[in-house]
């Protein structure tokens, strides 16, 4: 039986859970990182590691078999493909596919014709770093070299020898210095070309090629949606294809792991999981482990002895999660080793889903003493005895006001409560409030409260949209004096035309 022997105040006790939350933090970014590498095309550059073995290699073109044979499942119906557009729309760059097509032309066996299609998307230098260095002695070249010496074909030959040392891979060979030739300087030149024209202002707008065109089948070009949502999309079909279900009728349910936050602690399938992280399609998370030592008794008081000067508020009320003094729940601490972090993904939500009940608990940390914490490490994790349903989280946790829309109408269609499509999320979050499971769950005080932000944010919107409609009614009457003419300048032109037409005539006289 374990026993908490004293309480810290809350600063202290919103301090310790604020390092628990930077561990998270460090762990999802970290597996953010990772998950890029952990796919194709990046996952075949460790096919040429040195460090590479056959076990490893048939792992990888394993793992390689498994995606490329969701994109094809996903490919076989229309829907399949708008949601991979939708979604994953680097799943039709040549440098996806062609990797995958070869590997599947060869059964995915390590052979030569792999190598090779491998070799040529990766060659065998590092990129990041060496252009890098390419950019450092470029601009050395140009502090030591005077105005005659920094042209561009001086910088490009600093170019092409910078990139050739960094390529050259035998220790004992310093590569030459290029040289140019004849061929070199084959094509036409334009002479006495002005300077301005290679400024972007003065560049004219290319009537053929429309830069929005091209971008806007993207829903972002940052690398962060790829890392972010696209993989996590992409891991949620093939979970979705391993229990034999369809990844189209497995995206209905992508919403519910956007729902989660750090921190959370919840039960699936028997499995006790912490969420490292808010993403779309899957939960990332820490896998607990349940300890034979057993929590009882309530919190005691907050300890008044000053042992530590604070500074400051807890923005947050920590809250015991034992209601009554005989609870008592198992102990939950940090596995340890490679499998400690997942990804789960949740079909459904809530205790109504019985094929993989979820349910989400409260939790306090608590700090080991040595002897356990050499056995479970040092954080200690106390659960509530009774867990909620994600509609019960998303309101006791405020989380409810800060999740989409397309959400909200997902939790009100799994209410069985009705609201017109083209609703707003304040009138969706109180038909919500409006159901059995939120007002057992809730006393009218918390609703009270969750009332009033939601007057303050429909008053903020209303604010910023009249501040918008000023704006625009600004912009509407400069642009209307813009337009506007002004008899001084007209008179002005019609006198600057007369003094042209005398000149013309007087050259003609002549």
């Amino acid at each position: 039986v374990l026993r908490v022997d004293f309480s810290r105040d809350e600063v202290t006790a919103e301090t310790l859970v604020q390092q628990v939350f930077a561990y998270l933090s460090c762990c999802f970014e970290l597996l953010e990182y990772a998950s890029y590498h952990r796919s194709f095309p990046s996952l075949s550059a460790a096919l040429l590691a040195p460090a590479s073995t056959e076990a490893s290699r048939a792992q990888i073109l394993q793992q390689a078999k498994a995606e490329w044979n969701t994109i094809l499942e996903m490919e076989k119906t229309t829907a399949g493909q708008l949601l991979l557009k939708r979604h994953c729309l680097f799943t039709t760059f040549q440098s996806f596919r062609e990797l995958h097509s070869v590997c599947e032309r060869h059964g995915y066996k390590f052979g030569e014709p792999i190598r090779e299609v491998v070799k040529a998307w990766f060659p065998p230098f590092g990129q990041s770093s060496n252009l890098e260095n390419v950019f450092r002695e470029l601009e050395s070249a140009v502090r030591k070299s005077g105005p005659p010496q920094d042209s561009l074909t001086n910088l490009a030959c600093v170019a092409v020898r910078s990139l050739e040392r960094r390529i050259c891979n035998e220790k004992n060979v310093t590569p030459a210095t290029p040289e140019l030739t004849e061929r070199d300087w084959e094509g036409k030149e334009i002479r006495a070309l002005k300077n301005r024209i290679w400024h972007p202002n003065s560049a004219m707008p290319c009537k053929h090629i429309r830069l929005e065109d091209i971008l806007k089948p993207f829903p972002t070009t940052s690398a962060h949606h790829w890392t972010h949502h696209g993989l996590n999309c992409l891991l949620g079909w093939k979970s979705a294809i391993e229990k034999g279900e369809s990844p189209v009728d497995a995206s209905q349910h992508f919403w519910v792991a956007s729902c989660f936050q750090r921190g959370v602690v919840f039960r699936h399938n028997g499995k006790f999981f912490m969420c490292m992280g808010n993403t779309y399609a899957v939960i990332h998370a820490v896998v607990l482990h349940e300890t034979p030592w057993t929590f009882t008794g309530q919190l005691p008081p907050a300890s008044k002895e000053n042992r530590c000067a604070t500074q400051g508020k807890a923005k947050r009320t920590i809250e015991d999660c034992f209601r009554k003094p005989e609870d008592s729940t198992k102990a939950l601490c940090f596995r340890r080793g490679q499998s400690n972090y997942t990804s789960v993904f949740i079909r459904g939500y809530g205790k109504s889903n019985s094929k993989e009940p979820v349910e989400i608990f409260q939790c306090t940390f608590h700090v080991a003493d040595a002897a356990r914490a050499a056995k479970t490490g040092s954080i200690l994790i106390r659960r509530a005895p009774d867990g909620w349903s994600l509609l019960v989280f998303l309101f006791r946790t405020e989380r409810i006001l800060t999740i989409t829309s397309a959400a909200l109408s997902e939790l009100l269609n799994l209410e069985g409560l009705r609201l017109p499509k083209n609703a707003a999320k304040a009138a969706k979050i109180r038909k919500l409030m409006e159901s059995a499971a939120v007002v057992a769950n809730t006393d009218q005080i918390f609703r009270d409260r969750i009332e009033a932000q939601l007057v303050h944010q429909e008053q903020k919107k209303s604010k910023r949209k009249a501040e918008t409609a000023d704006e625009q009614d600004d912009e509407g009457d400069a642009e209307q004096a813009e337009q506007d003419i002004d008899p001084a300048c007209a008179a002005c032109e019609q006198l600057l035309v007369e003094m042209e037409k005398e000149d013309a005539a007087d050259l003609q006289v002549e």
